[in-house]
């Protein structure tokens, strides 16, 4: 990597520095040897040693590997300035990479937590059946892709939101329109039952099975066929001549007891001359000898 970056002129120097020998006039010319100074053999064999390391430097892309032999060829001659520059700029490139691992690791465990948190939600929502919980679980996924385009685990999780939405918005239009239809067929059906004229039946007595329409305003049940709408037969007198009448007012039916023997509604005597509401199904009786269903 830092072999890229590497000005070509700056290794060509360091290897140079590294090689040149004085030449025979140069070293006559020179002061004296000093004690202690390398002899010429030794010297040869550093500038060949620091010659190799810095091949090697140029060689590899490793930062580490680099680093480790500058710090070698600063080791065997700390004068060589451009081991030293660029032992520096090594050090730059990996104080970066590592910042920028450091990074990578945070923005990682930041998207991982945030994707966990949106699958609880998903999770929990799909438990309570909950549309807003779906939608808070996909507002969530959006905003990692949105960070992350690649992220393909968020992307996979957006796809399962997106079609149990799909499936769950389905089944609630299923659920309405059901509740819809069959509140529609009640409402029908209460509107056909109410405009459906009511009807006498006979359950027992002399005319048993016999049935008569209650159409009009008002109508009177009795003995006397003269005065009544619904003559009713009896052999023990006792229903009267104009025993009870029913009367229709805004769509409900009242019935009065006109009777001086009782009439009952479901086999509870109702007051005499007072009106008292009939529901379909009921059954009347006459002085307790006739009983008629009202439908």
């Amino acid at each position: 990597m830092v072999l890229r970056h590497l000005h070509a002129g700056l290794a060509g120097a360091l290897l140079a520095l590294s090689l040149w020998t004085p030449c025979p006039g140069a070293a006559s010319a020179q002061a004296p040897v000093q004690a202690g100074q390398q002899a010429p053999a030794e010297e040869e064999e550093r500038r060949e040693k620091v010659a190799e390391l810095l091949l090697k430097v140029f060689a590899t892309k490793d930062l580490q590997q680099q680093r480790k032999l500058l710090i070698e060829v600063l080791g065997i001659d700390s004068t060589q300035v451009g081991a030293t520059q660029l032992l520096g700029e090594v050090d730059r490139k990996i104080a970066d990479e590592e910042k920028a691992s450091r990074e990578a690791r945070e923005k990682a465990e930041r998207t991982r937590k945030a994707l966990e948190a949106a699958r609880t939600t998903y999770v929990a929502a799909l438990a309570g059946r909950s549309r807003p919980g779906l939608k808070a679980a996909l507002s969530s996924v959006d905003k990692l892709i949105e960070a992350d385009t690649e992220n393909a685990e968020a992307v996979r999780l957006k796809a399962q939101i997106q079609e149990d939405l799909r499936a769950y918005t389905l089944r609630l239009g299923l659920v309405i329109g059901l509740v819809l239809a069959f509140l529609i067929a009640l409402i029908l059906l209460v509107l056909w039952v109410r405009r459906r004229p009511a009807m006498l039946i006979v359950l027992e007595g002399p005319q048993e099975g016999e049935c008569w329409t209650v159409s009009k305003k008002l109508t009177v049940l009795g003995s006397l066929e003269a005065e009544v709408d619904c003559l009713l037969l009896d052999s023990s007198n006792r229903v009267s001549r104009r025993h009870c009448e029913i009367l229709r007012a805004r769509g409900r039916h009242f019935l009065i007891d006109t009777s001086s023997n009782g009439t009952s509604i479901n086999a509870r005597r109702i007051p005499k001359g007072e009106p008292i509401r009939l529901r379909r199904g009921d059954t009347i009786s006459l002085s307790d000898t006739v009983h008629i269903r009202f439908r």
